[in-house]
């Protein structure tokens, strides 16, 4: 999924719903996977019209029991959660803030933040969601209505982020009649 070219947000509606299904499993076995970003997201055509989503590469992945496992800061920065980057450690919302990174960059093409992230080391200081408007003119009604941001997907609470369940009911995933009509969700 390694490309710069932005996803039609019905594509990128399935293709997102597909990964929050692989980070279910990956949660359910009891790990979080720690580095989920475009190059760990392999799509597999089947057919026509059938596409396939695996997330691979679990080297960084932890056990959610292990304090130690989970101290660790690991993964790619620019998917990294605010309490990774910190030092707290990771839980297993913080893979769903890189997912909310990877559907930001699936839509829009960039990532979400400015310039000079490299630099601070710290996406709330620079991330384009603690301005409202600029989500919105980016992402359109569909994604900011999602929650990305301040109650979502890039909540900097991670007490307060959007739980996978929520997720797989809002109307980004289920008015999206793409993946129902021309895909077959087995």
């Amino acid at each position: 999924m390694a490309t710069k070219k932005k996803i039609q947000k019905s594509k990128g509606s399935y293709i997102f719903l597909q990964i929050l299904f692989g980070i279910e499993a990956i949660h359910r076995v009891g790990l979080i996977h720690r580095d989920i970003k475009p190059s760990n997201i392999l799509i597999k055509r089947k057919g026509k019209w059938e596409i396939k989503i695996k997330i691979i590469d679990l080297e960084l992945s932890c056990d959610c029991n292990s304090e130690d496992e989970i101290k660790q800061k690991c993964g790619t920065r620019e998917y990294m959660s605010p309490e990774v980057l910190s030092g707290k450690g990771a839980l297993k919302v913080s893979d769903i803030w890189a997912s909310g990174v990877v559907l930001f960059y699936m839509i829009t093409g960039v990532l979400p933040y400015k310039e000079g992230f490299r630099k601070n080391h710290y996406p709330q200081a620079v991330i384009w969601g603690n301005n409202n408007q600029a989500s919105s003119l980016i992402l359109g009604e569909y994604v900011d209505t999602l929650g990305v941001y301040q109650k979502g997907l890039l909540c900097e609470d991670p007490e307060k982020r959007i739980a996978i369940d929520k997720i797989k009911k809002h109307k980004f995933i289920t008015q999206n009649k793409f993946h129902f009509n021309n895909f077959n969700l087995k």
